[in-house]
């Protein structure tokens, strides 16, 4: 997917999402075949809930000391699927195949990087033509697009390819591989106000912020 950043065309590739995530994206994706299999997770600890959603998940994990050391590991790597990868909402149903999958012996040799990546790059292509007009508390107009997907590895793939944002947004702390261990942020706000942008230049001023625990707003203050 390519983006037009300050006049340049930058590229958002598989090979990007392979370095910054470490995830295998080439192999078998085909979750789908999971679907007709049981699924032990749902039956036997969500056996009265016909939508199981990260929110239940959360909730049954709160409650560890009564579970066994497989339903903890199953329920925790459910977790950081849904509401870290698969982010959508934090109402959804979680897909019985991915129930299945985290006790399957193809749990680590799965091509999460392939489908995460075509995920993401759906909810880019489709969601940012999408846009909701926000006034806040400061009674000031946002532009707001709400994302799905592997989104830090998005946000790690802008550090990279903005280079401008090193040390005003975000810091590079070491060179490994994958790279979504090299950098951390802290910031929070109006990011154009932390690069110290003439608005005249910028025209746009940033901001990211969450919205719930499960979705990623990514917003833009209209130019006054």
């Amino acid at each position: 997917m390519w983006f037009n950043i300050g006049g340049s065309l930058v590229s958002f590739t598989t090979q990007d999402f392979c370095l910054i995530t470490g995830l295998r994206c080439s192999g078998d994706d085909k979750r789908s075949k999971f679907d007709a299999q049981f699924c032990r997770i749902k039956n036997d600890l969500f056996g009265h809930i016909t939508n199981i959603s990260p929110s239940d998940m959360y909730d049954l994990l709160c409650k560890c000391s009564q579970l066994s050391d497989r339903d903890v590991i199953s329920l925790a790597s459910l977790f950081v699927l849904t509401s870290l990868m698969f982010t959508t909402s934090y109402k959804r149903s979680v897909e019985e195949s991915l129930m299945v999958l985290v006790e399957s012996k193809e749990m680590n040799t799965y091509a999460w990087g392939n489908e995460l990546f075509g995920f993401t790059i759906s909810s880019l292509r489709s969601d940012l033509k999408n846009k909701s007009l926000i006034i806040e508390g400061d009674g000031k107009p946002y532009i707001a697009y709400r994302l799905s997907g592997f989104l830090i590895a998005f946000q790690i793939w802008i550090y990279e390819t903005i280079t401008i944002l090193e040390g005003k947004i975000c810091s590079k702390v070491r060179y490994y591989c994958p790279r979504i261990l090299n950098w951390t942020s802290r910031v929070h706000g109006n990011v154009s106000a932390k690069l110290n942008i003439a608005k005249t230049k910028l025209g746009l001023k940033l901001t990211q912020t969450n919205s719930g625990r499960f979705e990623f707003w990514f917003r833009v203050r209209l130019k006054n």
